[in-house]
């Protein structure tokens, strides 16, 4: 999602080389064909997938004009499809994603969300990294969403320094 492609174009947010898969607004379903296509091509199957969504899959608003639906069970199916998708001796971890707005209904959604992902990757024995963890009030924007330049850094960081975890 935005979050992933903005740390992308950030100097130092991921190594040199990486296949960063993602684009603005997307949700699992946006994601699945491009995944697709990399596990089925030899040359470009990935050892390692990070799911690093959640903020448009679950996000649910209370202002009526926002789109958003919260987390539902056919996002479920979609993330799970997902998840599925990589090569069985690839690894596949979990970026949790977080919310520092105001709006009860979205954070409702995240929350659901970021239970489902525990709830999931430990059933798979997957690893998770938690965004709330480490993000600071100057990683975050006003919408309690976005990422500021120095967000962008750090949520790269995270996804780098937890990938040798995902194993």
């Amino acid at each position: 999602d935005s979050l992933t492609v903005t740390a992308a174009i950030t100097a130092g947010a991921f190594p040199a080389g990486w296949d960063i898969h993602s684009g603005l607004g997307w949700q699992a379903e946006t994601a699945q064909a491009g995944v697709t296509q990399r596990v089925n091509d030899p040359a470009r199957s990935p050892g390692t997938v990070w799911i690093a969504l959640g903020q448009n899959d679950a996000a649910a608003h209370a202002d009526p004009t926002k789109i958003g639906d919260g987390w539902t069970n056919t996002d479920a199916q979609q993330v799970t499809t997902l998840a599925n998708t990589p090569h069985p001796d690839a690894d596949v971890c979990w970026l949790l994603p977080a919310y520092f707005g105001t709006d009860p209904r979205y954070a409702a959604g995240i929350n659901a969300y970021r239970q489902w992902v525990t709830l999931t990757a430990a059933a798979r024995g997957e690893h998770v990294a938690d965004w709330a963890t480490v993000a600071r009030p100057e990683h975050i924007e006003a919408d309690g969403v976005h990422l500021t330049p120095a967000g962008r850094l750090a949520y790269g960081q995270l996804i780098t320094q937890e990938t040798p975890d995902c194993g």
